[in-house]
């Protein structure tokens, strides 16, 4: 589900952010067991006239959060993206990026149904960062122990 990107300079610089929850065969899927890893199909863009002039780097992260008591953090690693490592659908004015989130097995450590919410934040050339961000919240997702 795309959300929208927060820019730098709304009237010149926008973008959206979307997921893919991944099953072990990277189909997708909403039901996932436990003891299996899962991924995190991550893509985002940015567009507008001012794209080619941005430097930097993007940090994505995953988070769940448990509908209910149970368990709340960050799963799989944060991921650094430099802002040249655009998808081969990218033109000038419109970048494209891809990156995927593995998650292991047993994140998170309980059935329950969670909602997965991703982060896209931007780094200047400097390591700062800066007011430009996207972020998904969703989609629901249930982990259950396999019989």
């Amino acid at each position: 589900m795309p959300i929208r990107f927060d820019p730098l300079a709304p009237t010149v610089l926008n973008g959206d952010v979307s997921i893919n929850v991944l099953d072990p065969d990277g189909n997708p899927n909403m039901v996932l067991e436990l003891n299996q890893p899962w991924s995190l199909e991550i893509t985002w863009f940015i567009d507008g006239p001012t794209v080619t002039s941005l430097g930097g780097t993007w940090e994505v992260k995953a988070f769940l959060e448990s509908m209910g008591p149970g368990f709340e953090n960050q799963v799989g690693p944060t991921l650094t993206k430099n802002l040249v490592s655009i998808d081969a659908s990218s033109t000038l004015t419109h970048l494209v990026y891809k990156d995927t989130i593995s998650v292991p097995a047993g994140t998170p450590p309980d059935e329950a149904i969670y909602r997965v919410t991703t982060t896209v934040t931007y780094r200047n050339i400097f390591n700062n960062r800066m007011a430009m961000a996207g972020f998904t919240t969703g989609p629901m997702v249930q982990f259950y122990s396999p019989v």
